[in-house]
């Protein structure tokens, strides 16, 4: 009877601890979570800054710009004039493009949340990037904002279909267990570990035409969700990319 009573107390004792540690782990990755959402609060008041700012300045270089291009049209100029003025202007769209497409993700609207049937859902991204299944929890609906996640996926089916691996590589896989993960695989050129370390800064980015962007907006709407988003290399070469989103 000692030894029964030893033996369900020792269980108690190992289940209360094991009770113990997934709570400090989960407190951890909510802390955790919670210092993104605030340094993501800080990266959006920044960005909102920095563009008003340079838009400010922006309008009136833009004006004169017109004004002299104006004028170089109706006397004689020097050949390299009228070239060097199309330069500027074209920079200074691209500029404002840039600025722009940050604006917008500043302002990223709070995520309305609803039930998404996969089927559907997944044949709107296959018609615009194909994929393959590589294994799917598809018997229960996704509860998400369907907008926002689809445009998570859009962005990471096209950097998987631009990293260098083989077309029929590319694989999107959904998994249940405790949370809902939706990851896109590929088997490209993969990333560096510092490039990794910085996946999701603003204005960070690998690609030479890239703007910083897309994957600042996976990690803003995972983190919008209650979620988290990451890249982690694959054996055998490539990236999963990882929306981790709650139940």
């Amino acid at each position: 009877m000692f030894v029964r009573l030893t033996g369900l107390a020792f269980a108690a004792l190992i289940a209360f601890v094991v009770y113990l540690i997934g709570q400090r782990i989960a407190v951890r990755q909510q802390h955790a979570r919670d210092l993104a959402r605030n340094e993501a609060d800080v990266w959006r008041k920044a960005i909102r800054v920095i563009g008003h700012e340079i838009n400010n300045s922006l309008a009136p270089v833009t004006s004169l710009l017109h004004s002299a291009k104006r004028m170089a049209a109706q006397v004689a100029t020097p050949p390299r004039l009228v070239p060097a003025l199309d330069m500027i202007e074209e920079r200074a769209h691209h500029l404002r493009t840039f600025l722009d497409g940050y604006a917008r993700l500043a302002r990223l609207p709070a995520p309305v949340k609803a039930t998404v049937e996969w089927q559907p859902f997944l044949a709107e991204l296959a018609a615009l990037y194909p994929f393959e299944i590589e294994s799917a929890s598809l018997s229960v609906p996704g509860h998400f904002d369907r907008a926002q996640v689809q445009q998570v996926l859009i962005n990471l089916l096209k950097n998987a279909t631009e990293a260098g691996g083989p077309a029929d590589q590319v694989r999107l896989k959904i998994e249940v267990n405790g949370e809902l993960v939706i990851s896109v695989l590929d088997r490209g050129t993969g990333m560096k570990p510092e490039h990794l370390a910085r996946v999701g800064e603003p204005f960070f980015t690998t690609k030479r035409s890239g703007s910083g962007i897309g994957l600042h907006l996976c990690r803003e709407i995972a983190l919008a969700h209650g979620g988290a988003f990451e890249l982690v290399p694959r054996a055998g070469g490539g990236i999963s990319a990882n929306l981790r989103l709650p139940l």
